[in-house]
């Protein structure tokens, strides 16, 4: 089986990590950087609910339990799911990009090359559609990575400083391949919107990584206030 059928019959969260992990690295675009956005979200989301449980378990913290129940299920049964078949989506749409490309550069009939640019363009309108809701979403959620990482339990701060990271990523990761696609539309009214959509995005993720790392600062602060000798700035002048 080709890796082109293979792409519309195999689920690839199905593989084994080290298989998917080679998949990446097999120099073909199946699966590619789309697909690999979603990947690093379904990572934050599993560390995300990984905090919630363990913070679940803390008396300590109960009064945050009622708000971490809700988010938890929602974690489960509405944002894991979704990227789950937003990572196969993307898959699947790239690879039908790819195909009408071939089929364009292996006719040279005019009218057919035309139709299978035509198609081709649609198909990667859909698959820069799926990079800006991963974008979208990631910022969303990387408002509740960042308040799990100040309200939930401190010693696991590990797993949530990592879940806002591939949250980061993912924006990031999704912003390249937009801007990048954007490259390849005509001028039109879905150009203009879809690009000032990534522009309000791309602002957002700026401003979402600047808070980011004032988690970083946070612990580091809470470093040099547990030991009087530790000398060490994050940033000076030398």
């Amino acid at each position: 089986m080709t890796k082109e059928k293979e792409a519309g019959n195999e689920g690839y969260l199905d593989k084994s990590a080290r298989k998917l992990l080679k998949e990446f690295g097999e120099g073909s675009h199946i699966p590619g950087s789309g697909s690999a956005n979603a990947l690093s979200t379904l990572l934050a989301i599993g560390l995300m609910k990984t905090v919630c449980k363990i913070t679940l378990k803390k008396p300590k913290y109960e009064n945050i339990h009622k708000y971490l129940r809700p988010f938890l299920i929602e974690l489960e049964e509405k944002f894991e799911p979704q990227f789950e078949e937003l990572f196969q989506k993307d898959i699947e749409v790239f690879n039908r990009v790819l195909e009408n490309r071939k089929l364009r550069d292996a006719t040279e009939d005019k009218l057919a090359k035309e139709e299978f640019h035509r198609k081709g363009l649609e198909e990667l309108k859909e698959a820069t559609e799926i990079q800006i809701k991963i974008c979208e979403i990631c910022l969303e959620l990387f408002e509740s990575a960042s308040a799990i990482f100040d309200r939930c339990y401190k010693t696991v701060r590990g797993d949530s400083g990592v879940a806002i990271s591939n949250l980061l990523s993912a924006s990031f990761g999704s912003l390249f391949v937009i801007f990048l696609n954007l490259k390849s539309f005509p001028e039109d009214e879905w150009l203009e919107a879809t690009q000032i959509k990534a522009e309000t995005l791309a602002k957002q993720f700026v401003s979402s990584q600047v808070t980011g790392f004032e988690k970083i600062l946070d612990l580091h602060e809470e470093l040099k206030n547990a030991n009087k000798h530790f000398k060490v700035e994050l940033f000076s002048d030398e």
